[in-house]
């Protein structure tokens, strides 16, 4: 009996203890405005000020959707039509954006890295701001020094430059001087540049880069939006 119950005891403490770094590996969603999706399965569900976004979902904004993804120091900040996945590890956050505009506030002590279909970049402990419309990348440095990997080529930013792409291999890096930034010195581990395309979420992106309703009934014309969670219908423009 005594060994049964010191179990149930030490169950109980495993409990509790993990329930605390559960919750802080969720972000806390703030200044929501318009409509903001998070994706739970296959149904794309509406968020409000206050609410917790697990790690590792999905969320996107309609046309006039914003929200601020916040976390101890952390904050993204995602600007209308914008589609991200921030994923945590424990040894290192990986936000996945797919559409839109995202700025990342990071803290220092934290590994970063964002992928975008066109470019990889180790943003830990710098802010940034990573657009990607109408099939053209861009990728400005606020603060702090950023490895970016794009096109083949490791390229090393630094706070007031600004790099982009858009079709073919041609690289633009303006700022500072505006010549093209060293490359990123040896024993810089800014990861490979992953097949963002393959990765299964269901991303809701209908033509022009704009957002459809979860897949289900793309929003072909990219003028209407879905109003609320995944009924639809209403045109977002209106809140």
């Amino acid at each position: 009996m005594v060994s049964v119950r010191c179990g149930v005891l030490i169950a109980f403490a495993v409990a509790l203890t993990a329930a605390p770094a559960t919750a802080a590996d969720a972000w806390l969603a703030a200044n929501v405005r318009g409509t903001v999706l998070m994706q739970l399965g296959s149904q794309w569900t509406e968020i409000e000020n206050g609410d917790s976004v697990a790690n590792g979902l999905p969320v996107r904004t309609l046309q006039a959707g914003r929200v601020e993804l916040r976390r101890r120091a952390e904050v993204l900040q995602l600007a209308p039509n914008t589609v991200i996945r921030p994923n945590d590890t424990g040894s290192m956050v990986t936000v996945e954006q797919y559409a839109g505009q995202l700025t990342l506030i990071e803290s220092r002590g934290r590994k970063y890295q964002l992928v975008t279909p066109s470019f990889t970049a180790s943003t830990g402990g710098a802010s940034v701001v990573s657009s990607i419309v109408g099939g053209k990348a861009t990728l400005v440095v606020q603060h702090g020094r950023v490895p970016v990997r794009i096109k083949g080529r490791n390229l090393l930013l630094v706070s007031g430059q600004t790099i982009s792409s858009g079709a073919g291999n041609a690289v633009t890096v303006t700022g500072q001087s505006g010549a093209v930034p060293a490359t990123t010195p040896p024993g810089t581990d800014i990861g490979g540049q992953p097949d963002v395309g393959g990765t299964k979420i269901d991303n809701g992106i209908g033509n022009g880069g704009i957002p459809g309703n979860g897949g289900q009934n793309g929003n072909a014309g990219g003028n209407g939006n879905p109003g609320k969670g995944n009924a639809g219908g209403d045109d977002d423009s209106q809140n």
